[in-house]
């Protein structure tokens, strides 16, 4: 994801497009903060390799779903289990993930259906963003301080804290809590609202975070996915048009 993030965000350089802030939602943050100049493509491919490998040698056993109710009332409802079990991805205003332990998750799953809340479990290989990628950080840290960051030399903004990075110098521990932390991509949106951003297109392999954009601000901007399943050339083609 990050190799086709990169060089999609490299193909509409060369098109004459040049993005004036980045956003990146989980994995999507690296290609964001490469794109941006906080790294280099060597060390965000090194970085974004190692993250992936050290989850993979995590053991099984987590489980995430999407819940279809606001941020603040679904970690009221999961509360009982925050310990084992974590607030993934703020998407939009009535939409997050949860993740975390599977017999957590169930007991939530039942709270959830006691309260009518909708929901809908997601196939994944490991619960992103929850308790159970606690043992990884320290070894992943111990990479990422290798790593000489700088100053984004276009604005990003971040979905750790939902905020603008411009001006600030990250440094290895914002790549370690990045891991665990929730994906703060609601905050993200409005930020960049704040900031007049109205046309947004989305760097990756399908519209999934369009959709989401859309819902945050109401519909307001104009919106472009790069790629699309099965048309990627001529969707790219209309989003250039």
């Amino acid at each position: 994801l990050f190799a086709l993030e990169y060089s999609l965000v490299s193909l509409w350089k060369s098109w004459g497009v040049e993005p004036d802030v980045v956003m990146g939602h989980s994995v999507g943050e690296y290609a964001a903060a490469c794109a941006a100049g906080v790294f280099t493509l060597e060390e965000g491919a090194e970085l974004i390799a190692l993250r992936g490998k050290l989850m993979q040698q995590l053991p099984p056993g987590g489980e995430m779903m999407a819940v279809f109710a606001p941020y603040d009332r679904v970690r009221d409802l999961i509360a009982p289990e925050s310990r084992y079990i974590s607030m993934a991805a703020d998407n939009g205003p009535e939409e997050v993930v949860i993740s975390g332990e599977r017999d957590a998750m169930g007991r939530v799953l039942d709270i959830l259906a006691v309260e009518g809340v909708r929901s809908t479990q997601l196939t994944v290989s490991h619960a992103f963003h929850s308790p159970l990628m606690e043992p990884m950080k320290g070894a992943f840290e111990e990479v990422a301080r290798g790593i000489d960051y700088s100053k984004p030399r276009i604005d990003w903004v971040s979905t750790v804290t939902g905020e603008s990075m411009a001006g600030t110098v990250v440094d290895s521990s914002y790549w370690r809590d990045q891991i665990r932390r929730t994906v703060r991509f609601l905050p993200g949106m409005t930020c960049l609202e704040k900031l007049e951003i109205g046309i947004f297109v989305e760097i990756g392999p399908r519209p999934t975070l369009l959709g989401l954009g859309r819902k945050s601000l109401a519909g307001r901007g104009s919106w472009l996915p790069s790629l699309r399943p099965d048309r990627d050339l001529q969707q790219l083609l209309e989003a250039v048009g």
